[in-house]
């Protein structure tokens, strides 16, 4: 015979603020990088110097008069 007891269903790895978090950093990064975007004549940079702008930015790695593109 098998267990026919249901296993409980798993919990999120997030809790519902960090999801919440979550989204509202993807969704500042999203405006931030259409700022960049369309902040420049030629279109801007490629997706992936964009976001390793920001990684640079968010860290520290950049002088901080450059967070005025939020």
């Amino acid at each position: 015979m098998q267990d026919s007891t249901p296993t409980p269903a798993s919990p999120l790895v997030l809790t519902p603020e960090e999801q919440r978090d979550l989204l509202r950093n993807v969704d500042a990064l999203q405006m931030r990088l259409v700022k960049m975007f369309f902040g420049r004549a030629d279109g801007g940079p490629p997706l992936i110097e964009a976001v390793q702008l920001l990684y640079r930015l968010h860290n520290g790695e950049l002088s901080s008069d450059m967070m005025d593109l939020k």
